[in-house]
């Protein structure tokens, strides 16, 4: 998961660009008179095009502007999709500059887990599939004990524990737009309007190396980074940003549903 959350940091530092000049329109005006009898039954004029988004700003001051309205963002959601060495990573979460998070991660084809975080309280779930990817080295009576024990079920983890450490990146928010920077140099240009699960956008594009950086501003509203995507790069991501600024509803789960791991079955 750190590498998650350091493959957003670099695609968002990438979004940087040359200045680009605006479209500027012109304005035909009619020289001729109207009569004054004509003028009441002239037909209003068009309305003028609506200008382009940002269209007086570089790529370069958009993706500044959107950097500080997303890192001034006290809570937000964060949807991952990567392609890695070890295969295909999603993960899902909404979590606040607090601390408090939930959310979910899986790896593709081995299951998932689900994880709460309350202040200083970290609970984890696993569902039957991962608990026997995780058990393969172990016996059909051993992975039946573990699947009848946890699938399901929430065990309480330290923030350092190995289950929970990589998990946890996607909930410290702080440090994660702590990394974001503002005005890196680079070859962004912007590449026309587009829209993010509804929302308008403007879309920045950027190349470094064999890696092609996209992101999507919004343009409605504060200029929040609502997409981030590498592609060309050894791990290809997708990333959504939402829901800035709504309360995180994170609780510790029901008191029947946590398993003491010290004492498995009660």
């Amino acid at each position: 998961m750190r590498s998650l959350t350091r493959a957003a940091t670099a695609a968002l530092c990438a979004v940087s660009a040359l200045t680009l000049t605006a479209c500027g329109s012109s304005t035909s005006t009619d020289s001729t008179k109207s009569k004054p009898e004509a003028a009441a039954s002239e037909k209003p004029k068009s309305a003028e095009p609506k200008p382009a988004p940002f269209a007086d700003m570089s790529g370069t001051r958009v993706a500044d502007k959107s950097v500080k309205a997303t890192k001034a963002a006290k809570t937000m959601r964060l949807v991952v999709d990567v392609k890695t060495t070890d295969g295909q990573i999603k993960a899902d979460f909404f979590t606040s500059v607090d601390g408090d998070c939930t959310g979910t991660m899986s790896m593709v084809g081995e299951g998932s887990s689900e994880l709460v975080k309350v202040g200083s309280r970290v609970y984890l779930s696993f569902d039957e599939a991962l608990l026997r990817s995780q058990s393969k080295d172990q016996s059909k009576k051993e992975a039946d004990l573990v699947v009848k024990t946890l699938a399901g079920k929430w065990i309480e983890s330290k923030p350092d524990d190995p289950d929970s450490k990589d998990m946890l990146g996607f909930c410290d928010l702080k440090s994660m737009l702590g990394e974001f920077k503002t005005g890196i140099g680079g070859s962004t240009r912007k590449a026309g309007e587009t829209t993010v699960d509804g929302k308008s956008a403007l879309k920045l594009i950027d190349k470094e190396g064999a890696e092609t950086y996209t992101a999507a501003i919004a343009t409605e509203g504060k200029p929040y980074l609502l997409m981030l995507r590498t592609t060309g790069g050894k791990e290809p991501m997708t990333m959504k940003l939402s829901d800035f600024d709504k309360p995180v509803v994170a609780k510790k789960p029901a008191a029947k549903d946590i398993v003491d791991l010290g004492n498995p079955t009660g």
